[in-house]
């Protein structure tokens, strides 16, 4: 059996005014079929990220960081759509994207299945709970 890929990461464990983060190895997640895996080659923190560190929104053990560039590294099998793009998941692969004010579709929600006003747009909350 192939060792699993790991991954390091900043995850916060203690909101609130002083949050506590730890730096931990964890799994390189697969994509489902609606999803994309983006190796990120830099991200930002924004006023949500701020806000989940201070325990006002989100679960704790979260990742913060949800507005990135990076490149395409996995794909699943219909995720094409979500970025505007025709063929199959392996003409993905190596894509340069921006990634948005998101951190996860659903996929099956009519905001998800909705065509985007632009190619980087999601308006689905759906998922907002699987981080």
């Amino acid at each position: 059996m192939a060792a699993q890929k790991l991954q390091t990461a900043a995850v916060l464990t203690d909101p609130g005014p002083e949050a506590k983060f730890t730096v931990s190895r964890i799994p390189i997640p697969t994509p489902g079929p609606n999803e994309l895996l983006v190796r990120l080659s830099c991200t930002s923190v924004c006023h949500s990220d701020v806000s989940m560190a201070r325990g006002f929104l989100g679960p704790p053990n979260s990742i913060l960081g949800h507005e990135g560039v990076g490149r395409v590294v996995a794909a699943g099998s219909n995720a094409v759509y979500l970025i505007g793009g025709e063929g199959d998941a392996s003409s993905l692969i190596g894509r340069r994207i921006a990634v948005g004010l998101l951190r996860d579709l659903c996929g099956t929600c009519d905001y998800c299945l909705a065509p985007p006003e632009h190619a980087s747009e999601s308006r689905c909350s759906a998922a907002s709970s699987r981080a």
